[in-house]
């Protein structure tokens, strides 16, 4: 179910300001729900964990329809999800030289953990009463406040500078133990007192530019040179820290520190050169 609006005005200086809202409800999304698992645990000082025998000592059924079973996974279809937001952008022209173009948008994305095969794998607090106010949090890609800026500005001798400069909210980060703390044989356990998804990355920035010129070769043929830099500051970017919080009350020392791996944050900065025929 999606809802959307937009309003748009013209504004004097050769402005435009638009007002975008949207409202998505996702219903009936898939979840994995063990109805055999183990009865919650609750990590103290004297017992901060629970063996593997004595959990499965607390779950309900040892035999289902005659087969001998442990984990009994049903998938439900009563998960949802609920995207909103706000976008206001204002773009302008300076002149014939300078166009300008600034969008912020405010978001709020809430959603239950995504769908896994395995039940105990994703959803690690889905034992406790009440537990979707654990599981209910931010998406894994939600960024609440995120700002895009660019420049267009002709200069002589045909050429172009193009600028463009964004910066984000840090995305979530999901704090597990690291140890297997309820004897599920799992270690993705959530540490006392944390929901899913309670911490974030350092905010994202990161600005591109580029130069172009255009060389006309023939009446109906030009040829256009093209030198741009991707995150030409360097920022460092990380979309994956280390998110092992441990079992003890306090984090251990590595707890959101960046990880190694091209893969784990967004690319250095980049250098590409381009050469383009138009006709």
């Amino acid at each position: 179910m999606q809802f959307s609006a937009s309003v748009q005005q013209q504004l004097p200086g050769h402005l435009v300001l638009t007002i975008s809202g949207m409202h998505e409800h996702t219903v009936k999304q898939m979840r994995v729900d063990d109805i055999n698992h183990p009865a919650p645990f609750v990590p103290t000082l004297a017992k901060p964990t629970r063996s593997g025998s004595e959990a499965d000592a607390t779950r309900p059924l040892t035999t289902f329809d005659g087969v001998a079973v442990r984990d009994v996974a049903v998938i439900r279809n009563n998960a949802g999800s609920i995207y909103q937001a706000l976008d206001v952008g204002l773009t302008g022209r300076i002149g014939r030289w300078v166009q300008l173009s600034g969008h912020y948008v405010f978001a709020s994305s809430v959603t239950y953990a995504m769908f896994y095969a395995d039940a105990n794998s994703g959803v690690p607090s889905e034992w406790y009463p009440n537990w979707d106010r654990y599981e209910r949090a931010p998406d894994d890609f939600y960024q609440r406040n995120r700002f895009v800026g660019t420049a267009f500005v002709n200069l002589p001798w045909r050429s172009q500078l193009t600028l463009v400069g964004n910066t984000g909210s840090g995305l979530p980060v999901n704090p597990i133990t690291g140890t297997d703390t309820n004897g599920d044989t799992y270690t993705v356990d959530r540490p006392q007192g944390f929901g899913r998804n309670s911490f974030r990355t350092p905010p994202q920035e990161s600005l591109d530019v580029a130069v172009a010129k255009t060389f006309r070769l023939r009446e109906k043929l030009n040829l256009e040179a093209r030198l741009q830099s991707f995150n030409v500051l360097n920022n460092q970017n990380h979309i994956v820290v280390n998110n092992i919080y441990g079992a003890g009350p306090q984090p251990l020392p590595t707890f959101l520190k960046p990880l190694a791996g091209i893969a784990n944050s967004d690319p250095s900065r980049q250098v590409e050169f381009a050469l383009r025929f138009i006709f």
